[in-house]
Parts: structure tokens; sequence; C-alpha cells
């Protein structure tokens, strides 16, 4: 967050919006082309069915034939990054000046994510090892690092290419940091016990890594497609402005992601050693946290972040608020949505859900490419609420009540209704205070709106926010020192 913070107005400073844009979308292009890795991010999954014995040669043939793939892969992402760098620019309406500029963008944001693929299997062994926490810390080396080279390109005149400087040296920061501690843990296999690449482990991969990739294209789609359908349909410029007033959403929807995605290593392991109870428990209180969570950031999101915008950007860029309201309402339903999906995942068994994400993602395309010329960008997201609320919160609600063996109400209401009583009480305060801020400066509004909504939002997310349950388990956890009067509040 604080390198978001930092970075964007410092590319500013230096880069006009026509620029900052064309760094926005060719960054959002990258990530089309990373689709080659066809699922195989999958195979930290696969290595939690095996961790418990590494070794025994199946541990140590994944990780062989995952690095083989892998360096495969990274030459196709190379190749496909020089075609789409040469011949992508007309069909997206890359103005004429930018041409050799949007190639080089490409091609090198192709080649980090390439030299991305050939070392990734060091942080698949580490998540696979429950180790988050190392590369959580990490990552402010690897930020720092980032931002002290792109301010440096920048102010040496290099312009949009600084950016390639920066994540190179992010991904060289990471790779060695990865490296080291997976030596340090002990996570490999023992001399002697590695086995050998074999064609049936890729298989096993490549049956699950096909699956995850199918999702994962209707998902870039569905949320990853906005940038290029914007700049195609209204401009670069309009462009830098969705890239700069979406930045703290995106931040604020990848925080509470994580805690689900954090938990992923430990929900697969219960799958694997049949703990499915204690799965359901688990599951269940994510589920209500990070759908309450969700609740809380998106009204202070709603009311704040024009002001933070603002003052953010020296008042360069701004859009209406109506945008900024649609945009939570998407946050409350993708943070629930992905928490059902992302269990499907867990359990290996996609089937329909890789045709349902496909659907998703050309259903919002197709219908955005018409919306954006006449109902601008409200009108786009509004056709991503309504493409989450039919396809993926309804089939991943489904699914977890098909797995854990009760009807669809609770798993997609009984579940959700924690957040939604929390969303009746909080959204009326927010929606009085936005209206009684009006006269204050944007430094006031900013400061009083998010102080206040925080402190709200947090004392209704513990009382209401919460079921009976998880209230319990959360006051048996909290120190003993404290007094009982104060632990009860």
């Amino acid at each position: 967050m604080a390198y978001t913070l930092a970075s964007v107005p410092l590319a500013l400073r230096y880069l006009d919006k026509a620029e900052f844009g064309l760094w926005g979308l060719t960054m959002q292009m990258a990530g089309y082309v990373a689709l080659i890795d066809f699922g195989m991010g999958g195979v930290s999954r696969i290595l939690i069915d095996y961790k418990d014995s590494k070794d025994e040669p199946t541990y140590g043939s994944v990780i062989q034939t995952t690095v083989l793939v892998s360096l495969v892969q990274a030459v196709l992402v190379l190749a496909c990054g020089v075609a789409l760098g040469i011949g992508l620019g007309p069909v997206v309406r890359i103005p004429e000046g930018f041409n050799r500029e949007f190639m080089v963008l490409v091609i090198g944001q192709c080649g980090l994510i390439a030299g991305g693929f050939v070392t990734r299997i060091f942080t698949f062994l580490l998540s696979a090892h429950q180790r988050q926490d190392v590369l959580n810390y990490a990552q402010p080396v690897v930020f720092a690092g980032n931002f002290s080279v792109l301010w440096l390109c920048l102010a040496s005149g290099i312009g949009v290419f600084s950016t390639l400087w920066a994540q190179l040296c992010g991904w060289a920061l990471s790779t060695v940091i990865a490296i080291a501690w997976c030596f340090r843990l002990h996570v490999f296999p023992r001399a002697g016990c590695w086995g050998r690449p074999t064609w049936a482990r890729f298989r096993e991969s490549f049956a699950y890594g096909r699956d995850i990739f199918l999702f994962t294209v209707g998902s870039q789609l569905a949320n990853a497609s906005q940038m290029i359908l914007v700049t195609r349909q209204l401009g670069l410029e309009a462009a830098a402005i969705w890239a700069v007033c979406t930045r703290s959403y995106v931040l604020v929807t990848h925080l509470i992601y994580r805690i689900f995605d954090n938990s992923c290593p430990a929900l697969a392991e219960m799958i694997v050693r049949g703990e499915k109870d204690w799965l359901q428990r688990r599951f269940h209180a994510i589920v209500v946290v990070s759908g309450s969570a969700s609740i809380v950031a998106g009204v202070i999101f709603a009311i704040c972040n024009q002001h933070f915008v603002r003052l953010w950007t020296n008042g360069e860029v701004s859009w209406p608020v109506i945008n900024d309201a649609l945009l939570a309402v998407a946050l409350v339903l993708s943070v629930i949505a992905h928490c059902h999906v992302g269990l499907v995942g867990q359990t290996k068994e996609f089937r329909s859900l890789r045709y349902i994400s496909l659907l998703e993602g050309f259903w919002f395309v197709g219908c955005s490419v018409f919306v954006l010329r006449w109902a601008g960008i409200p009108g786009m997201l509004v056709i991503a609420i309504v493409s989450t609320l039919l396809f993926s919160f309804a089939y991943g609600t489904w699914r977890t009540a098909k797995y854990f063996g009760f009807g669809w109400n609770e798993a997609a209401l009984n579940w959700s209704w924690p957040s939604l009583r929390l969303a009746l009480l909080l959204v009326p305060v927010g929606c009085a205070l936005f209206f009684a801020m009006r006269a204050l400066p944007a430094l006031a509004q900013l400061m009083v709106g998010g102080i206040v909504t925080a402190a709200v939002g947090s004392l209704l997310f513990l009382r209401y926010g919460l079921d009976s349950g998880l209230r319990s388990e959360l006051f048996q956890r909290l120190p003993t020192w404290l007094p009982t009067r104060l632990r009860g509040r």
C-alpha cells in the first residue's frame, strides 16, 4: 500500500496522463500473456498432497517436472510477448507517437514474466509448507528496492521504461530471498530421494492446471479487462483516470482476498487429511470475516476515495462518486464469491466452474463493449456487479452447499447474513456522514470520513459482523492479561 501511494504521484510527476495510461495498459496486457502458465500455478496445491512424505520420490518428481514445464512456458511467453508487442498496437488503437514505447513495454513485461516462471517453484514450495509469512516479510524489501529503482530511473529521464527496471529489481530480490529460505527450511527432498520427472506427474499437474487455466481466462476477462476496454472505447486518458481512481480499490480487494488466499494451504491440508468438520467451521469463519470486512472497507472507500484521489494527484484526476459506490458493491460481492469459488479450486474438482468462469468473462466483455459507449464507466460497473451475482456468486455458493451437504440458502443467505446485517447498519451512517461533510475541505473530509467510518465500522463489525460462535472464539483467544470486563466488551 505504501509503495502504491508513493509510486503513482511519482509517476504522474514525470509522465503525462497518456504515458501513465500506456504504462497501466501494458501491465494489464502482460497479465493476459501470463495465462500461458496454463494453470501450472496450481502445483503448490499438488505439492500439499505429497509434502508430508517429502523423501518419497513422488514429491521430488513433482518439483522437477514443474521446473522443466516452466522453462518451456517461459520460452512461449517471450515469443508471445514479441508477437503482441509488434502487432497489437493498432488493435487497441495506440496513438501513433507511442508505438515504440508500447512494443518495448509489452516485450519487457513478458520477459519479466518469463523470468518469474523459471523461478516460481521456490514460491510454490514455501506456500505448500504454509510459510506465507516468509513471502510476506520479504515484500517490504522487494517494494523498497522496486521503488528506489523506479524513482532513480524516472529522475534520470528514462520515462515509461522505468517500470521495467524497477520490476527487474523486485524480481531479483524476491527470487534470492525465496531460494535462501527454501534451503534454510529444508523443504527439498534429501539427496537420493528426488525421483525423476515423469509423464504421470505432468499429466496430474496438467489436468489440474487445465481447469485452473480455463477458470483464470474467464476470471481475467471479468476482472482484469477493464483497462483494455476503457482504452479502446474511451481513450488513453480515460484509462489513466481508471487506473488512478481504482488503485485503492485494487489494494483493498487484494488485502481482503488475503484472508482466504493465505488460508488456502491450511484448508487444502484439511481436505487432504479428511478433516471435513474442521474445514467447514474454518471456512465458514473465513467467509463471514471476509464478507464483513468488505462491508467496512467498501463504505470507507465510497466515502473517501475521491477526496483521497484529489489530494493524491494534486487535483489532476477525479471521477463521479457514483463510480466509487458501484465499486463498493462490486467489492463485497467479489470477496464473498472469491471465497466460495476458491474452495472449489482447493478440492481440485472444478467440474462446471471452468465453463461458468469463461461464460462470465465473455458475457462481461461482450456487454461492456456496447455499454461503455453510451453509459460510460458506471454502465460497465453495473455489468460487473450483475455478472458476479449471476455466475461466480450463484455457482460458488451452490458448490459450497453441495460439498458440505446442506441447502443453498445456508451458504448463500445464512452465511452472508452477518455481512448483510452490518451493511444495514453501517451504510446509512456512511451516507449521512458523506452529506454532512460536503462543506468541509477535501483533507478534512478524508480525515473525518475515514476515521469516523473506520471507528464505527470496527465496533459494528465486532458486534454485528460476526456470528456468535466466532465472537466466542475470539473472546477465548484474547490475551488473558486483559481484564475480564474489557475482554467481554
